[in-house]
């Protein structure tokens, strides 16, 4: 089987937004890599909504790394994109970034660049190159 230029693309774009994802979930976490730590990121939610938001960035981390392992492996990446699209939405409006364009400026540039990504893996799919998960076991051969 002959794989084209639009199976390597996409099996790229997935699989870097699934590494995007995932190291994000984990910085955002686990306070490591130069992220904040759960604690840091609920307080800076809590100021944009104005309510005590630990138990949310809490899920909101843990899901960034869930949707990071469906993106990379492939299975249910369409739902993994969308979710993650939605949730960079979120983070554009609620945060205020699109005061500037650049991530040194506070700027959005970044949530763009993610959003862009997860929409090419929402409408195309995973691609060639992903995991393939049995939801259901193999039909059983009758005997003769």
């Amino acid at each position: 089987m002959k794989l084209s230029p639009h199976a390597y693309g996409l099996a790229f774009a997935r699989i870097s937004l699934g590494v995007i994802s995932l190291v994000h979930g984990i910085a955002n976490t686990f306070g490591i890599w130069g992220g904040p730590d759960v604690e840091r990121v609920a307080g800076d939610v809590a100021a944009q909504l104005a309510t005590d938001s630990n138990l949310i960035t809490t899920a909101v981390s843990l899901l960034q790394l869930l949707l990071g392992v469906l993106l990379v492996f492939g299975p249910l990446a369409r739902i993994a994109a969308i979710t993650l699209l939605a949730l960079v939405v979120v983070h554009f409006f609620g945060s205020a970034r699109w005061q500037a364009f650049f991530v040194r400026d506070d700027g959005f540039e970044f949530l763009l660049a993610v959003m862009a990504l997860a929409v090419i893996i929402a409408t195309q799919g995973p691609g060639a190159f992903c995991a393939k998960l049995r939801l259901r076991s193999p039909k059983k051969q009758k005997k003769e």
